[in-house]
């Protein structure tokens, strides 16, 4: 299931418009990062997608219209800029969490109350930092979960408005006469 969810998140995310600065003419202009294009920069690297759709999510609008121009223009570099973001990331959390294991290991094995207070004071430190890094990372994700959620709402509603006429072309397609299948026409091969 939470795959499912990833992956749905991801596909989202790779076919959400994005807007880029003001052209001459005033006028925004949408663009997407294109889902093929997506799928196949990560294809080798599937177990990465959600942490890559999250990672995009989070760029802010200059550097995701960076990553959108680089996708149309050089697939490779853009597969090496997203795992290069998520391994310098993920290199990050590593190292403040073996400062903040380390931290604490020098804290149980001070025997001056000075330093343990200086060192308790740090941890402190250290936690809140990934702390609150693990908050933002949450954030990001649940603002993720409310677009696409938003998305399928207003799909949905427009899907109910629509009911009457898009029942009466189902009809009208079952309906209608069909043609004569002609001899050697429209055959498999």
């Amino acid at each position: 299931m939470n795959v499912v969810i990833r992956t749905l998140l991801f596909c989202t995310l790779a076919t959400t418009p994005l807007l880029l600065p003001a052209a001459e003419g005033g006028e925004q202009r949408p663009t997407q990062i294109p889902h093929r294009l997506l799928r196949e920069v990560l294809a080798d690297q599937k177990q990465l997608t959600s942490a890559a759709a999250e990672m995009i999510f989070s760029l802010n609008g200059e550097e995701r219209a960076k990553l959108v121009e680089l996708c149309r223009t050089d697939p490779e570099a853009a597969k090496t800029a997203i795992l290069d973001r998520l391994g310098r990331e993920k290199l990050r959390k590593m190292q403040l969490a073996e400062t903040i294991r380390e931290t604490a290991r020098l804290f149980r094995q001070e025997k001056d109350e000075t330093r343990k207070a200086e060192l308790r004071a740090k941890l402190r430190e250290q936690l809140a930092e990934q702390y609150n890094r693990t908050s933002q990372e949450i954030g990001n994700r649940l603002r993720l979960q409310e677009q696409r959620l938003a998305e399928v709402r207003q799909a949905y509603q427009k899907r109910v408005e629509n009911a009457d006429s898009a029942i009466d072309a189902q009809l009208e397609r079952m309906t209608r006469p069909r043609q004569p299948k002609q001899p050697g026409k429209n055959r498999k091969k």
